[in-house]
């Protein structure tokens, strides 16, 4: 079958193919024609993005994110992948925004809620108890498939770990721990396993200071070799653990987000 070179559509369903085959730099090609076609639709912007942050390149994705909110603000979805650009980036405080305004146009976003959550989570002024709230409201809105109910569950137990609070964060653990079975991640079920190492007598780590839920050491997350994929190819999202007392910061997690 012939391409339609004219057709904004036919354009963007190829690059949906070659990204799919995890060809990103085909499908940006691809995603920049139907946008020289049709350049008021957000969802195109979105797709060039998303190739663009496969690669790699996360400044072009940034830009293609944030264009998908200009031709569309009211668009919660290229909020939440506006603010995860700019978290790529580290810029932590544009992405909290982000996600705060995915949120206020789509109150029960529980993915954005749960973006929030990492801010707080990996930002250098780590706030612990901000970020075990933000993964709790994320999972208590619901909609979320199992691989990133895992994650939010896993990440929300290490929160209250980091806390002291080990009762909770036990049961936060153990429902992800009970996720895990039937999601492939085993970086994030060590992961789980060395947060409940957390609370084996082994609280507080030495290395750390705690005052009021937040740590006075603040490593940057690592980002993961190969960079994200996307739709069903697998997709690294942020796990961290305690560092010092014989523990060790662990890189982000890889598994299928099914975004």
């Amino acid at each position: 079958m012939e391409l339609n070179a004219k057709s904004y559509d036919a354009q963007r369903n190829l690059g949906y193919v070659l990204e799919k085959k995890g060809n990103y730099g085909g499908a940006v090609v691809r995603y920049q024609k139907a946008i020289e076609l049709a350049p008021n639709l957000s969802y195109l912007h979105l797709g060039l993005g998303k190739n663009y942050r496969a690669l790699g390149k996360y400044t072009e994705a940034v830009a293609a994110f944030q264009r998908a909110t200009e031709v569309d603000p009211k668009n919660a979805e290229a909020f939440d992948w506006l603010g995860r650009g700019h978290f790529d980036q580290r810029n932590y405080e544009l992405a909290l925004q982000s996600f705060e305004k995915a949120l206020e146009l789509q109150p029960r976003y529980a993915l954005a809620q749960g973006h929030i959550g990492w801010v707080y989570y990996f930002a250098p002024a780590k706030d612990y108890a901000k970020a075990a709230e933000a993964f709790k409201k994320a999972l208590e809105m619901g909609g979320l498939d199992q691989a990133r109910t895992a994650e939010f569950q896993a990440e929300l137990g290490l929160s209250l770990a980091y806390q002291g609070k080990c009762k909770d964060a036990r049961a936060a653990l153990k429902k992800a721990q009970e996720l895990l079975v039937a999601v492939s991640a085993p970086d994030l079920v060590e992961a789980v396993a060395k947060g409940f190492k957390l609370c084996e007598g082994k609280w507080p780590p030495r290395a750390a200071a705690w005052a009021g839920g937040k740590a006075s050491l603040s490593p940057a997350p690592r980002r993961w070799a190969g960079g994200p994929a996307l739709g069903a190819e697998p997709e690294a999202f942020p796990v961290a653990l305690a560092w010092g007392s014989g523990l060790t910061w662990i890189a982000p997690v890889a598994f299928s987000p099914g975004l």
